[in-house]
């Protein structure tokens, strides 16, 4: 049992901690675990006044508010970090189906590489260097520069956007996707092509460059570029041998 004048200090201590708190609660919210185990000290206080039984602070602490406090803390702290448990997110993939090919493209950094291989581009007679891939919260980006025995050379071109762009590429306001067409890309001349069953539009530059641009699944963009519209026909071959309906059924399974 606490004595006559621990009780005093005790009920002296809880109406200063409720005030404060009272105030503290009002001004701002809790955003940390030492905010909230401070808070929590203070209003173990106020019980002490409550309770004819005598109660020592571990009690308090250990009891099922703080313990409320505790979880609420740590999920806090768990959806910050991209943890849900023990089990470590990837926040590129929240939401989408792990068992899909398209949550693939963004598993790791690596993911990108996976449109170049679903698109067959190891072409016979063609060689292939990676010039650069990307993950970002706004899409997958995969860059190839193909070359032929003759060193003519291609740029292909891989996007994807990420779900929660797709209505930006629909309204046409994502940049990264608008370079490859009209009005942003200024032409001369355009023709609609297809190869495979597959449509596709052929552009002439300004600038006297020549691309093949398809539309895939999810919104994505495959673009086929040469710096000399002279190359075109090499870039037409290219077109031809890759294998675009293969990944339009990776990017929808």
């Amino acid at each position: 049992m606490v004595t006559d004048q621990e009780c005093r200090y005790c009920t002296s201590l809880g109406i200063f901690a409720t005030t404060l708190c009272d105030r503290l609660f009002c001004m701002m919210p809790i955003r940390s675990l030492s905010f909230s185990l401070s808070c929590a000290c203070l209003m173990a206080s106020c019980l002490c006044v409550q309770s004819s039984a005598a109660e020592t602070l571990s009690d308090v602490i250990s009891g099922q508010a703080m313990e409320e406090v505790r979880r609420d803390t740590q999920r806090a702290r768990d959806k910050q970090s991209g943890r849900q448990g023990n089990t470590i997110l990837n926040p590129y993939t929240a939401g989408m189906d792990p068992r899909a090919n398209f949550t693939q493209l963004w598993d790791s950094s690596r993911g990108p590489e996976l449109l170049l291989s679903w698109l067959g581009v190891n072409i016979g007679g063609i060689k292939v260097r990676i010039m650069d891939t990307s993950r970002t919260y706004e899409d997958v980006y995969a860059y190839a520069r193909l070359t032929d025995s003759r060193k003519r050379q291609v740029n292909l071109k891989v996007r994807i956007p990420h779900p929660n762009y797709y209505l930006m590429v629909q309204h046409k306001t994502l940049p990264q996707f608008t370079q490859y067409e009209p009005p942003k890309l200024k032409v001369v001349a355009q023709e609609d092509v297809e190869f495979k069953g597959v449509p596709g539009v052929y552009y002439r530059s300004e600038r006297a460059h020549c691309s093949v641009v398809f539309k895939v699944e999810k919104l994505g963009i495959i673009d086929l570029s040469v710096d000399r519209c002279e190359n075109s026909p090499l870039m037409m071959e290219i077109a031809e041998a890759l294998d675009i309906k293969r990944l339009n059924s990776k990017l929808t399974s």
